[in-house]
């Protein structure tokens, strides 16, 4: 298999369009896949699968990683398949596949540091380093192209007396639960026969909780903490932990009724009827951010695999979610 290292940029839609047909159909040239099947069976475009691997290179990818074990990955956290069938579609056996899969997974926790933030200086310091990897694959008419569609965004930085530049809120993933080795030895808890730390009151069973922060100006995600359990992280601790002591001196952040706190603005903090509507806007357009997660399957039905490899297949999902929108705009816009 030649090294993907030696492909240009405009070469690399073409190397996951055959990938994807070899893997979904069997035959390179089988049929022809449209945009939204790739939506459908890797979550996005071969635009964006084209994006997302020169940020996985520049991230260290090793050599033995190839387009195809991206595709491997990207279709595991979509379709979360069982063991014997994902066995069966890649032809490889469970220590093989994620022999592959697993430098996959550590290159896309870096990748999602840059992505899913909020740092201006993260952004350009990476658009500088994958300029040059254009740079030095490609022509001149594909770095003007790829220049166009690159697009850096921001957080509010308004100086107001009021600032509110994104919105955040909790959301919650169904998981399996296994019984606390500490608490069952406590009389209290010795017949209950799982953890009660997990416990989500959203689905009256166990969950792992993520504190996701959303852009209002760009709609981007520019934030995501977790996971935590349920039980014994509630939303507002979370915000506290991970989102208070990083906002600057006077701003706010748009929540629900749920978080209680100074910093925050809830759906009944306005001063005119034009505000609440954009408040209610921009609310509504985070459930929608949070719902488009829960379209990989991996993070709607119940997780399977062990809780501490829950973050790889969330961020996977996250990443690609926010190239997504950075490319074809938010899920709605909000501005009047």
């Amino acid at each position: 298999m030649t090294t993907t290292r030696n492909y240009k940029v405009c070469q690399l839609g073409d190397v996951f369009k055959v990938q994807a047909s070899i893997m979904i159909f069997g035959h390179p040239h089988s049929t022809s896949l449209g945009d939204e099947e790739y939506v459908k069976d890797f979550g996005a475009t071969p635009f964006i699968l084209t994006k997302l691997w020169m940020l996985l290179v520049h991230e260290g990818l090793p050599q033995v990683s190839h387009p195809l074990h991206l595709l491997w990955w990207l279709y595991l956290v979509r379709n979360y398949p069982t063991k014997r069938v994902f066995e069966r579609l890649v032809k490889l056996c469970g220590f093989t596949y994620r022999k592959y899969l697993n430098p996959i997974k550590t290159a896309m926790m870096k990748v999602q540091r840059h992505v899913v933030s909020i740092s201006i200086d993260c952004l350009l310091f990476y658009f500088a380093h994958i300029l040059s990897f254009v740079i030095l694959y490609s022509s001149s008419l594909t770095i003007i192209l790829f220049c166009a569609c690159i697009q850096i965004s921001y957080k509010n930085n308004s100086k107001r007396v009021r600032t509110c530049g994104r919105t955040h809120d909790g959301t919650d993933f169904v998981c399996q639960n296994k019984p606390n080795a500490i608490l069952v030895r406590k009389a209290e808890w010795g017949n209950l026969p799982f953890d009660p730390n997990y416990y989500s009151h959203k689905f009256k069973r166990s969950g792992l909780r993520y504190g996701i922060s959303v852009d209002i100006k760009t709609g981007l995600m520019v934030g995501a903490h977790g996971p935590k359990p349920c039980g014994k992280w509630p939303d507002l601790k979370i915000f506290k932990k991970y989102v208070l002591p990083h906002l600057e001196p006077g701003e706010q952040v748009e929540t629900d009724r749920g978080y209680r706190h100074p910093r925050c603005r809830n759906p009944e903090d306005y001063l005119s009827k034009s505000e609440s509507v954009a408040k209610s806007r921009a609310a509504s357009r985070h459930e929608a951010v949070n719902g488009r997660l829960k379209n990989w399957r991996s993070l709607k039905q119940v997780f399977r695999h062990d809780h501490h490899e829950h973050k790889y297949f969330f961020f996977t999902a996250a990443v690609v979610d926010n190239l997504m929108y950075k490319k074809y705009g938010p899920v709605f816009d909000v501005s009047c």
